[in-house]
Formats: structure tokens, sequence, C-alpha cells
């Protein structure tokens, strides 16, 4: 199996061609920093081309064991590891965000059923930016990793805050809900980046971001946006008031209040589909207060289309 290595620090990928030379030449085979060959895999950073692997910037499987400046020895005797099915076997990264007209809509259910249905395929992490926190009606078990959690190590020391998402077993992980309110108010885009690359990095495949009402960053954010509004006709007149917020990555509505509701011209402005959760009041008596099969069952169909 070759490899071809490219990178733009040009000083590293010398001392690693350097190093390979002497000790690792005739049990691997290497190239750096030339045109890719058909049926050759490429590693890059993440600023390079399209890569079968890259230097533990991506979410693939096996990136996430790739790190740049890590012992060289660590790191030639996972390129000798790897197979052919390990790289069939790659899944991506994807981002789906929420955004409420108003409080209370519903996108905390729904969200954590999304998450719940996701995490059959791959890792998934459910992270609420809502200003009213309701995670704790639904959730009775924390995993100890908050929203302020992200916030202070991030600034403060990474490494902490990324051991224990690496050290997490489960495939559905729903972080803590954040118990001091400025953290949230004062919560700015670039945090918001900072957290989601974070996530990329430690190996999860799913990323639900409930933005609430959080309007000023679901604009900034970069990545796919699913829209959840519910209940009442007025949460999509609040929805249309703020249609400057909603540019082109806005892709569906899901209401689960009516399916008999009017659709005015209004909303077909800024709606490119629409979609119905039935409500399943059975799941609100189950010991976790959320699962539903009717509602996952039409997210399945839903994610279908």
């Amino acid at each position: 199996m070759k490899y071809n290595i490219i990178s733009k620090d040009h000083e590293y990928l010398q001392k690693l061609e350097e190093f390979y030379k002497k000790y690792y030449k005739n049990k691997i085979d290497i190239i750096f920093n030339q045109d890719i060959e058909e049926g050759r895999y490429l590693i890059s950073s993440k600023n390079d081309e399209e890569a079968d692997l890259y230097f533990g910037m991506e979410n693939d499987i096996i990136a996430k064991k790739i790190n740049k400046y890590q012992k060289a020895d660590d790191f030639f005797e996972f390129l000798i590891s790897l197979e052919d099915v390990d790289f069939k076997n790659k899944k991506g990264f994807k981002v789906i965000s929420l955004l409420n007209g108003v409080t209370s809509a519903g996108s905390t259910t729904i969200g954590l059923n999304l998450a719940d249905l996701l995490s059959k395929k791959g890792r998934t992490i459910y992270l609420s930016f809502e200003k009213n926190p309701s995670l704790y009606f639904y959730l009775e078990k924390k995993i100890n990793i908050s929203l302020n959690d992200f916030i202070f190590y991030i600034n403060q020391d990474r490494s902490v805050i990324e051991n224990k998402l690496l050290n997490l077993e489960s495939n559905l992980v729903v972080i803590d809900q954040s118990e001091i309110f400025d953290d949230i108010k004062n919560i700015e885009i670039d945090m918001i980046n900072k957290i989601l690359e974070l996530i990329r990095h430690t190996g999860f495949n799913y990323l639900i971001l409930d933005f609430d009402t959080l309007y000023d960053q679901f604009k900034s954010f970069e990545g796919e946006k699913y829209i959840i509004i519910n209940h009442s006709l007025n949460n999509y007149s609040r929805l249309f008031f703020h249609k400057d917020y909603i540019n082109n990555g806005m892709a569906l509505i899901v209401n689960n209040r009516d399916r008999e509701m009017y659709i005015n011209e209004s909303m077909l402005r800024i709606v490119d589909k629409f979609y119905y959760i039935d409500r399943d009041y059975e799941c609100y008596k189950d010991d976790k207060k959320w699962k539903s099969t009717i509602i996952q069952t039409q997210l399945t169909e839903i994610l279908k289309n």
C-alpha cells in the first residue's frame, strides 16, 4: 500500500522524510509532496487537497489516530497496520442545526430522538444552547461535561476537554445543560466553531446543535441547517420576521401541530420543505421521557428525502 504525504509545513515534512528514509524505507512505500497518482492513498493537512487520511483534522474512523508531531515510530507503525478495509469503513462528519421561532417549541424532544437515531450509524453528540434549560427534565444521568466546560477548557487547556470526549464510550453523548446563563447569552460564533472543530477532532460522526432562538449565531454558523418550528402559526410569523438570519443553508421545517395548517405565501418565501412529526405523548410516560419510536420512524423518512 502506497502513501503520498503532503503538508504546507515543509520543515516538518522534511524531518519526517528523513526519519522515514533512515528507519522505514524498506517497510512501507511512501512519497512526499508529489502529485496524487491513481491507487495511492493521500495524507494531508486540513488546508490541502481532499485526502483519504488527515493529520487529525478530519473525522474519519482512522484519522483520529494520526496526529501531527506525534512520535515518528507511532506514526509509521500505524500506517503499516492499516488495511484496505479500514478505508472502506470511513465515515464522514455531519452537523445538523436546529432553530426555533420561540422557546419551548419541541426541538429538544425531536433533537434527542434524532441524535439517538443517528447514534446507530456512528458516534453522535447533542449540544444545546437553550436559554431555558430543559435537558434536566429529559435526562436523569449526567456525563459531567457541560457547555461551560467547553468554554473554559478551550480557553485554558483544550487537552482536558479533549481527553474527556475521547474517553466517552457511548455512541450517543448528550452534553450537560449549561448552568450559567451568561455563558449562553454571551457565546459567540468563534467559540461555537472551536467547539465544532474539537468534536470533529475527537472522532464523532454527527453533531446535533440546538441553537434554540440564537438567530445571530445561526446566521454566522457555516453548515447544514435544519429548522424545527412547532405548535402555532405565530411561530412561523416569528421565523419570517428573522428571515434575513436564515440564509442559503436552510433546508426544512418540521411541524407537529396540525397537518391541515394553511401554508401561506410568507412561509413559502423561506421554507424549502415542510414535514410533519406526529406527537407521541406516550414517550413522556417512559423512564427516558423523550425516546419515541413514532418520532424516530418519521425522522427516518425525513432523512431519506
